[in-house]
């Protein structure tokens, strides 16, 4: 599935690759049968977070020992600099990502699938966020126009998307 398309689903949806605020970890480990890296936040067993970092996404977990997942961010950015994340994405999932998405496209695809709702956008310094309560999604997307692409995206491309839903 081409990139732009898996980030429009993911914005209707409020989930990527079956991954959702709410889920259990075991859950999310049979989903991304994948390599990562995890941290622990905290110090008192009860009220610490945990994050799983898989390149591309990154989980994170909260009510320990049951760890629920709070929110996932899309690292879109990581793309541009990281070929090999690209390939990791197409060959463990078969996702087509390059290394730039541009919000262009992946509004091109919220049209093709008929999404309708309200997109609320605000600024904030470098960038112009888009929030879909909804499905819980924050998009933020590069908004300089003096930032070209290169190791990172340039103006208009999507440089993450978040997912929080409440409460969990």
């Amino acid at each position: 599935m081409m990139a732009a398309r898996a980030l429009a689903e993911t914005v209707i949806s409020g989930s990527f690759m079956g991954v959702r605020p709410g889920v259990k970890l075991a859950e999310v480990q049979q989903l991304l049968p994948f390599k990562y890296v995890e941290e622990i936040h905290g110090r008192r067993r009860g009220s610490r977070a945990m994050r799983l970092d898989y390149g591309l996404l990154e989980v994170t977990f909260g009510n320990e020992p049951d760890w629920t997942c709070r929110s996932l961010q899309v690292e879109v950015h990581r793309l541009a600099g990281s070929p090999a994340i690209c390939e990791e994405a197409r060959a463990l999932a078969g996702l087509e990502f390059a290394p730039y998405t541009p919000w262009s496209d992946v509004k091109g695809q919220l049209d093709v699938l008929g999404y309708d709702h309200t997109i609320n956008a605000s600024t904030s310094p470098g960038y112009q966020v888009f929030g879909l309560t909804e499905s819980g999604v924050s998009l933020r997307v590069v908004n300089d126009v003096s930032c070209p692409r290169g190791e990172y995206p340039g103006h208009g491309d999507i440089w993450s998307l978040e997912i929080v839903r409440y409460p969990i």
